[in-house]
């Protein structure tokens, strides 16, 4: 199993177990040196992942400090094309939910019934009654998406449609993301949406595949 460690900010490996077992016998790692190995959920400090009897202690680690990016060993950040993908799938899957949600809020307004007379050109006070159920149903739309996508990315660590071509989404210093951060991530990724959608286009030229709403809550998406 191999092993990554964090020196000055730095991010070294992977090492083999034999290599990291010298290391820790040469005082390179120290009891409060941040590592990682694949299966971990997130950095530790060294003598919290094993008995570490010749290891120099210092001072605690500042888990406040950035952490270099990783992706755990064999994932790859994945690229421009796969997570436009992505992204058609979960409109696919919301697009379905939301218009039957819609369906079931207009009927009791009469608005299917005004759809299907619009080519009678009905007066400008016919719209007005039916102003509650389209907030009700707009309301229920950026609803349903919030729940959508902090629900999988808090529970599963990706949404359907990146589950379905093998993605999920990270922190920087590799940890899963949290309720609070795919909150975040929902409400930045209208950001991403303005204008004509470039803060999804510079995902396709940023060197680990980051487009606005990462660099903006510090994510990263994985393959693996």
């Amino acid at each position: 199993m191999n092993w990554f460690y964090s020196i000055n900010g730095q991010q070294v490996g992977p090492v083999s177990e034999t290599d990291f077992d010298n290391l820790i016998a040469a005082g390179v790692l120290r009891a409060d040196t941040l590592v990682w190995k694949e299966g971990m959920q997130s950095w530790q400090p060294l003598t919290a992942v094993r008995p570490v009897g010749n290891a120099v202690s210092g001072v605690p680690p500042s888990y406040t400090a950035p952490l270099p990016p990783i992706t755990p060993a064999g994932s790859r950040y994945a690229g421009f094309w796969l997570r436009f993908v992505a992204h058609f799938i979960d409109q696919a899957i919301l697009q379905v939910v939301i218009v039957i949600v819609a369906v079931i809020i207009a009927v009791p307004f009469g608005l299917l019934t005004l759809l299907t007379t619009v080519g009678e050109n009905p007066q400008p006070e016919e719209f007005l009654r039916f102003i509650p159920a389209i907030i009700l149903i707009v309301v229920a739309a950026i609803g349903i998406s919030f729940a959508y996508e902090v629900y999988f990315l808090q529970k599963k660590g990706a949404t359907p449609g990146k589950m379905a071509l093998g993605l999920r989404v990270i922190r920087t210093n590799g940890e899963a993301i949290t309720a609070g951060s795919a909150a975040a991530r929902f409400f930045a990724k209208m950001l991403s949406a303005l204008p004509l959608n470039i803060g999804y286009i510079i995902a396709g030229f940023d060197d680990q595949k980051r487009a606005l709403h990462d660099h903006i809550c510090n994510t990263r998406v994985i393959r693996g």
